[in-house]
């Protein structure tokens, strides 16, 4: 019985977990059109010097990069879940 118990805890901590995952990626799309804004902002004469931009261009290289992370990871995570308990 305790096996159950625990193991019905262990259930809703996840389906919390996967909510506030759910929540987080949904907030994304707020996201967006901030980003968008951004790009009348970099086109702005005198916006920043070539270091800032270099600094700029590699934040926004490394959030496609993390992004591209996240869509793999969540495909991955919702193929192995239908795939447990199928034969």
């Amino acid at each position: 019985m305790a096996h159950s118990t625990q193991h019905d805890a262990k259930i809703k901590t996840l389906e919390n977990s996967l909510n506030q995952l759910s929540d987080k990626l949904a907030s994304f799309g707020g996201h967006s059109q901030q980003i968008s804004e951004l790009v009348p902002i970099i086109h702005r004469p005198g916006w920043t010097t070539l270091a800032e931009v270099t600094l700029v261009s590699g934040m926004v290289e490394a959030m496609n990069k993390h992004v591209d992370v996240l869509t793999g990871l969540h495909a991955a995570l919702v193929r192995g879940a239908q795939a447990v308990g199928k034969d």
